[in-house]
This record gives C-alpha cells, structure tokens and sequence, in this order.
C-alpha cells in the first residue's frame, strides 16, 4: 500500500513540471509587434518549406444578461482563462500572443494541407461561452479572422493585414438564414 501512494505522489509531483514546460502565452503591445513577430515565423517557416496561418481573435467580456462588465479586474481574469483555454486547444509548435486588452493572436504552424475553416470554427466554438470567474460567470463572446499564407514572399505584415481584414469582415458580415451555419471569415494571403 506504501509503494502506491509514493507512486501517486511521484505522479502529482510531475504533471506541474510537464506543464510547465508547455509555451508561454506572449504578451504584446500591439499588433505592430505581432506583425513582427509573424515575419520571424515565416522566415523560419520558409527554411523548413512549411505554410502557416493567422487567427486572430477579438473577444468580449459579457455579463450574464449581455451587458459590459463594469469590473476590470473580473474581465481580466475572464482574459487570462481565455488565454489558457487557447493555450490548451492548439498545438505547442503553434505561437500564441495576447495583443493589447482584449485581442488575441495565433500563428497556426504547418497548415499547407488543413482545413483552416475548420480550425477557425472548432476554436470559435470552445473559446466562447462561459468562464467561470469569481463571485459569478462571465461570458465571452468570440470574433475571429484568419489567413493563410499561399505565397512563399509574403511578409508577416502583409499576412497580419489579411487575418485583420478578414476579422473585420466576419464584424460587418451580414446574417446568414437560419438553415444555414454561419461560415467564418477567412483570407488567403496571394502574391
């Protein structure tokens, strides 16, 4: 019975290790500063010959009854659960940045064959909704835009560019009928 219980704690002693070895979430000012770092990534990603893409997720902070939060100390935990939830649903190769106060960013690594529409949806569907944030939950709800990289020349600020005018496209965009699920924005960025 001894030798169980040391094999359990030797077990709880090491998950915070694995996870802490997981990629941090980056902090950036502004998307000036992802825009750069998206050009770092796909230098690299042109020395391997892999494409990547560009979500970009703006979310908003709501109260059960859909009004704005009044707290920023509730919204910010709201932002942090947010940010580790995307964290958690990408890959670890994948580069996550949060931008300014409520935008993030992910450079999707690799996704020359994937269904970016479908990554876009899936992300879209288990980041909005509700965080559990003390004394009661709180909502987010999830706008997003993405681009793929189609051409080996294009430069981290031109893609950034794509996945934003494809974010504000998904904003402006018109309502679907009912029969229909609504289809996320998407921007391929061409030479």
């Amino acid at each position: 019975m001894q030798n169980t219980a040391a094999d359990i704690s030797l077990l709880t002693k090491r998950q915070p290790t694995a996870r802490a070895g997981a990629p941090a979430l980056i902090a950036l000012p502004n998307l000036q500063g992802f825009a750069k770092l998206v050009g770092r990534e796909l230098s690299q990603a042109r020395r391997f010959g892999t494409r990547p893409a560009v979500l970009l997720i703006d979310v908003e902070v709501r109260e059960p009854l859909g009004a704005p939060v009044q707290q920023a100390a509730q919204a910010e935990a709201l932002l942090a659960a947010f940010g580790a939830r995307l964290r958690g649903r990408v890959r670890s190769s994948d580069v996550v940045a949060r931008i300014g106060a409520q935008r993030f960013g992910v450079l999707l690594q690799n996704v020359e064959r994937a269904n970016v529409y479908a990554i876009q949806q899936r992300l879209q569907q288990v980041l909005s909704g509700a965080y559990e944030v003390a004394p009661r939950p709180l909502y987010a709800n999830v706008l997003s835009g993405i681009a793929k990289c189609e051409c080996p020349r294009i430069g981290g600020s031109e893609l950034t560019r794509a996945a934003e005018v494809a974010l504000s496209h998904g904003a402006c965009a018109e309502p679907k009928p009912a029969r229909q699920p609504p289809v996320p924005a998407l921007t391929s960025a061409r030479c």
